[in-house]
């Protein structure tokens, strides 16, 4: 029962932050594979859009994941779903740190790792750049 109670908690949150999350997609993934997302951040180390790029990449599939959640599936499968979201997260969380460090003002950088650090139950660090994100949209 913990476990149904820890996974449900967790996607629940996730869902509800998604939502506002995948309003924005910054690049088609469709369109632009994860090799050329790659090799741009790697041959443009100081190209914070490139590396922006590469994290809404893993990001969007993260979210995507979350939005299509079958509200039957089971505990195992939701725990699977978790789990996948996690580790997509856990991939794009350097490419956006980077993305963030080359560029602090962008907003929608600052939403990205909060919804990043949430999915990965970082509370603090998801709203330390949720306040970040609030802040720099009103300016």
């Amino acid at each position: 029962m913990k476990t149904f109670l820890s996974v449900a908690l967790v996607i629940t949150s996730l869902t509800s932050f998604a939502q506002n999350m995948h309003e924005y997609k910054v690049i088609s993934t469709d369109d632009i594979n994860e090799t050329v997302l790659i090799n741009s951040s790697e041959s443009h180390p100081e190209d914070g859009q490139a590396h922006f790029n590469l994290a809404a990449h893993y990001y969007n599939q993260g979210v995507w994941q979350i939005d299509h959640i079958d509200n039957k599936a089971s505990d195992d499968e939701l725990k699977t779903i978790q789990d996948n979201v996690q580790r997509l997260f856990r991939i794009a969380l350097p490419s956006a740190l980077k993305a963030h460090e080359l560029n602090s003002s962008s907003a929608k950088t600052c939403e990205m790792l909060s919804g990043i650090y949430f999915g990965l139950n970082d509370l603090p660090k998801a709203e330390e750049f949720s306040a970040k994100a609030r802040s720099l949209s009103t300016h």
